[in-house]
């Protein structure tokens, strides 16, 4: 089951289409919902992260905004999991629109585990 589109969403700032930022492939190659436990596959999150003038997240910035699941207390190994994925493929900044990176700004993201790797 290919994963590049285990992030189905995207809700950046109202003056940016999701469709005009690859940065959601970019970070949909390093989500890997399957290193979760078992039962933290249940757990879909949202994360808020800002961008540095380079386009690289700042790790401080990276933090959970909801949970679909959010009973649930192995939800924040899939906050880890998107924390890693953001952080991980932005090491070298992410392809943001000009002008977006270093404005502080943050973009939410919706990561979505797949039908087929949920317990």
């Amino acid at each position: 089951m290919t994963r590049t589109l285990a992030i189905f969403a995207a809700l950046w700032p109202a003056a940016l289409a999701a469709q005009d930022l690859p940065t959601i492939a970019e970070i949909g190659r390093c989500w890997n919902p399957g290193s979760l436990p078992p039962a933290a596959r249940t757990a879909d999150v949202n994360v808020s992260v800002q961008f540095d003038a380079d386009g690289r997240p700042i790790p401080d910035s990276v933090a959970p905004t909801g949970y679909i699941a959010p009973d649930d207390p192995n939800a924040h190994f899939a906050f880890e999991a998107a924390r890693r994925a953001v952080l991980r493929c932005g090491e070298d900044g992410y392809s943001l629109p000009p002008g977006y990176a270093g404005t502080g700004r943050p973009a939410e993201i919706t990561f979505t585990i797949p039908e087929g790797m949920r317990p």
